[in-house]
């Protein structure tokens, strides 16, 4: 699949053919787990930014996807074609049950896609506001005198700050204050 192609549709199958298992993607922010010759339907950006990697992963038509879940549902001994997924059997000869749902994490897991990519952005977007937060406590530090930062670090952090330092040296210290201890 050339490059146009994938950019004109909105969802493109990526195979993963790499050998680390499982191998989570932290460098374009997804967190998408991915295990061998797991196929997962991702928007077209990231495919793109995926598929750059060409010893990790290449590209799947939607008929091939579809066999290979049919291919995955029907492998397996007699007793487990016969078994629908989260039924329990027992073991006759102990006494034993066993469950045979799968997890949702399992390589054919293409439905939680979506879910974890909207997980990732959430989580994106909370360490974007909180940097923002921080960002604008610290522009209010930076506009403050002795007296007003001693204020500052005494009522948010308990801490009492020596005024006999330069503006400058108090304004780092306080700074310091808010990155040791987070935003109050």
């Amino acid at each position: 699949m050339d490059r146009q192609a994938i950019l004109a549709a909105e969802k493109v199958a990526v195979k993963y053919i790499g050998r680390k298992e499982p191998w989570i993607d932290r460098l374009y922010g997804s967190k998408l787990p991915f295990h061998k010759e797991q196929v997962r339907v991702v928007p077209s950006s990231l495919a793109l930014r995926l598929l750059r990697h060409e010893d990790l992963f290449t590209t799947e038509t939607a008929d091939t996807t579809g066999d290979e879940q049919k291919q995955s549902e029907n492998s397996g001994d007699n007793a487990g074609d016969l078994l629908t997924q989260g039924e329990k059997t027992e073991d006759n000869s102990e006494g034993k049950t066993e469950d045979n749902s799968e997890d949702k994490g399992d390589n054919n897991s293409e439905d939680n896609t979506d879910e974890l990519l909207d997980n990732a952005k959430a989580e994106q977007e909370a360490k974007e506001q909180q940097e923002r937060e921080r960002q604008d406590v610290i522009d209010r530090v930076q506009g403050m005198d002795k007296d007003a930062l001693d204020n500052f670090a005494y009522s948010n952090y308990e801490q009492r700050i020596n005024k006999r330092k330069s503006v400058e040296n108090l304004r780092e210290d306080v700074i310091g204050m808010i990155d040791r201890f987070g935003v109050v």
